[in-house]
């Protein structure tokens, strides 16, 4: 496993380099992350480049056996460029464009931003692409849209065509569009297609909306591979090309898409401080790796990771229990002006090394280097979840940014659905719907509101040849353009034994009774009423308008079976998965502790790992397991 640091040598002094460099390779680290901002440092006038400083720094980096991962500088374009060029800056909805002083201002569907995007992507393959030193390629930097906007979209005239031709592609007819976006309602349908545009109104239709952020989302990944093809045609074989998403789960950007355009994945694994009572901020993280790992079933890279104060032993653990072949360190040294001036580096302004948090790194590193290299292509883990960006399109414009999750149904329910797996050592990959199931023993599907019926089909084919899928509330109320079924459900009604009663958005808080015992677990908005014939009831609301009712069913269907959990509570949904994982035939562990990761191996199947994201050690499978630390673990 490699441990890199980002670094921003065009913002040091260069006879400070070599301090800095040697410090780094004093603390174990082997690869350094550079260049992702450094346009202006390059091409400060149009056409007139200067890479002699970056020479010179890549030279004194392999001088020390230093690696250096290179980033094409595209997502902070150079004045120059925005003076002879203003629109290639995005076009907001009010029809103003983006101010100056801003990174990721610029929209990936302008020509001029990509005929020069394409330009110093070359400049720099040619230069770099056959040097030893550069073992890789980051294309871009955190390609999420406008930085610090509500959403991710521009409509300036190139997305407006652009958008029209994406819609063009994707439906037969206007007529076809029409329907799918149930556009009779306030006169709405359009008659000729110069009459669609990009949805600027904030009460624009749905469906509108959620094509709309698949078109953009589609955009951004034809923008890496236009600089994908640059750099492939250039590069030498053994230089890798990624890019480092950021925003994964809550913009409704189909990093997955992403990740399959290149030849590594990898992403910004931040984490912040456990959520209150659950924690589900270190969950949430480790689902982020198990997205990446799944697209390409390979190792992957974390390109940038804390270097503040929430950094643990643990976390480092963590990524590559989840499968990562690197992990990069944001950022070496502290940057002295303009902005990002946080405490979270590794190195004060002046470049003196924090021992305290270096000595966490090379302590983790030390322990993980000693571990078997990971394989070059993983098999699937036992079980799935359902990850499904439309389901965060449909309510992206009504919440802030980021998505609260208790604001869409998915991100909640999807987050309490990881959460048993992760703790209870369940191996997971990451899917989305349209993906087939088959090959898991058990698929989970968390409140995925908009279901295409499109899909239904081969979830019921996974369960009928002997599958376990589990449902979260709310399940397949609407299409994937927001418009809901005459029957909540309806794709999927075969394989439930039941029927919803209806889908009442406000309900009063009530419990769940479990199987008529003690067991009992508060819920609150959403859950579901529904009406049985013939699945098997585990547990029952009590109190509100949906006392007596059905909570938690179990049906059976060809040589399969499903659960139904129709609400939201975390002990509530670790039991019945728990149950599940068994009905299944997949073994599980006790684990009390709800900041203890119990990860399955990715190589070795009589070895786990214990990640305690905990202030309290604590012992578990016969283990003992420090604060803030982890251990490798064999079993029989």
């Amino acid at each position: 496993m490699q441990f890199g640091v980002s670094y921003y040598p065009e913002l040091v002094p260069e006879n400070e380099w070599a301090g800095d460099l040697d410090a780094m390779k004093e603390n174990g680290f082997t690869v350094v992350r550079c260049a992702e901002f450094a346009w202006g440092a390059f091409e400060l006038r149009e056409g007139v480049y200067t890479f002699d400083w970056l020479d010179r720094f890549i030279a004194r980096a392999a001088s020390r056996g230093i690696s250096v991962i290179l980033g094409t500088p595209t997502a902070a374009v150079p004045q120059w460029m925005l003076a002879s060029h203003p629109d290639i800056a995005v076009e907001m909805r009010d029809a103003t464009r983006l101010p100056a002083g801003e990174r990721r201002l610029a929209c990936v569907n302008n020509p001029v931003y990509r005929h020069f995007s394409g330009q110093i992507a070359a400049q720099m393959a040619a230069r770099y692409g056959q040097n030893p030193a550069v073992i890789g390629w980051q294309i871009d930097n955190e390609l999420i849209g406008p930085e610090y906007w509500n959403l991710f979209e521009c409509h300036c005239p190139s997305c407006r065509f652009l958008f029209r031709e994406w819609l063009k592609k994707r439906y037969a007819s206007l007529d076809e569009l029409n329907r799918a976006w149930f556009l009779d309602f306030w006169s709405g349908s359009f008659g000729d297609w110069g009459e669609v545009g990009t949805p600027r109104c904030h009460r624009a239709v749905k469906g509108h909306v959620i094509d709309f952020f698949r078109f953009y989302s589609d955009s951004q990944v034809e923008y890496i591979k236009l600089q994908y093809a640059v750099l492939k045609g250039a590069v030498s074989k053994t230089q890798f090309v990624s890019h480092n998403s950021t925003g994964i789960f809550d913009r409704g950007i189909n990093h997955r898409d992403y990740a399959r355009a290149l030849d590594v994945t990898g992403w910004d694994a931040y984490c912040g401080a456990a959520s209150a009572g659950h924690c589900m901020e270190h969950p949430f993280t480790a689902a982020g790796h198990d997205l990446f790992r799944s697209a390409l079933m390979k190792p992957f890279w974390v390109f940038e990771t804390n270097t503040d104060d929430v950094l643990t032993a643990a976390q480092i653990a963590a990524m590559r229990a989840h499968g990562a072949k690197g992990v990069i360190f944001w950022h070496w040294r502290r940057h002295r002006g303009n902005v990002e001036q946080t405490g979270a580096a590794l190195a004060n302004y002046a470049g003196k090394p924090n021992k305290k948090r270096l000595a966490i790194i090379r302590d983790a590193a030390e322990r993980l280097r000693c571990l078997p290299d990971l394989p070059a292509q993983f098999v699937k883990r036992p079980a799935a979840i359902f990850n499904c960006p439309d389901n965060v399109r449909a309510v992206h414009r009504e919440a802030k940014r980021p998505i609260p999750r208790n604001d869409a149904f998915h991100l909640d329910a999807f987050a309490r659905g990881y959460f048993p797996a992760w703790r209870h050592g369940v191996g997971m990959d990451v899917l989305q719907p349209g993906d087939d199931p088959a090959g898991y023993k058990l698929a989970v599907l968390p409140g995925l509101h908009c279901l295409d019926a499109k899909h239904a089909d081969a979830l019921a084919n996974f369960v009928r040849n002997g599958g376990t899928l589990l449902f979260i509330a709310k399940t397949a109320h609407c299409d994937t353009h927001a418009v809901f079924y005459p029957t909540p459900g309806g794709p999927l009604a075969e394989l439930f034994g039941f029927h919803f009663e209806d889908d009442e958005p406000n309900r009063p808080p009530c419990v769940v009774r479990m199987n008529g015992g003690a067991d009992v677990y508060p819920v609150e908005n959403p859950y579901e009423v529904v009406v049985n014939s013939s699945a098997e009831v585990l547990g029952v609301f009590e109190g509100g308008d949906a006392d007596g009712r059905p909570a938690v069913l179990r049906n059976t269907f060809g040589a399969g079976q499903i659960f139904y959990i129709a609400a939201r509570n975390n002990g509530l949904i670790c039991e019945i998965m728990k149950t599940a994982f068994t009905a299944a035939g997949i073994a599980w562990h006790e684990n009390p502790y709800e900041d203890v990761a119990v990860i399955p191996d990715l190589s070795d199947a009589s070895k786990i790992w214990l990640v305690n994201h905990g202030n309290e050690p604590r012992n578990l499978l016969g283990c003992e397991v420090g604060a803030r630390g982890f251990a490798v673990a064999s079993f029989t």
